[in-house]
């Protein structure tokens, strides 16, 4: 989203406009800046890993999907047609409809961790 590259090399070949937010709630972004963000920057494409944090954080599973539903709710209606990229933690697959027609991502890329994030990835549609 931003030109965030201080720590990349050059010239990779591909587009540098991203942002990343080490630390950051998923609760946090959804409430706070998500809807901000996709006002400014009006993406074709997101890819975001949240949860992670706000599971390990005491957070339950149920709030960290209903996050997701909101944040999904709030790209469709900036852009229907975005590419929504959600990386969990597991094994690569294809996500379909996401709790109905209109909040849908394209791509699930699942990572491992521990017990309350093995929680939310069962929780998680596919």
């Amino acid at each position: 989203m931003t030109d965030n590259t201080q720590n990349c090399p050059g010239n990779l070949g591909w587009d540098m406009h991203h942002e990343g937010h080490s630390g950051y709630l998923a609760i946090d972004i959804a409430n706070n800046n998500l809807a901000g963000w996709l006002v400014s920057i009006k993406p074709d494409v997101v890819m975001f890993m949240l949860g992670t944090n706000d599971s390990t954080g005491g957070h339950s599973t149920d709030e960290v999907i209903t996050t997701y539903t909101k944040m999904v709710q709030q790209m469709r209606a900036s852009n229907p047609n975005m590419k929504i990229i959600v990386s969990y933690n597991k094994l690569l697959m294809c996500l379909g409809p996401y709790a109905n027609n209109s909040a849908q991502v394209d791509f699930v890329i699942p990572l491992t961790y521990g017990n309350s994030i093995q929680s939310l990835n069962a929780a998680i549609p596919g």
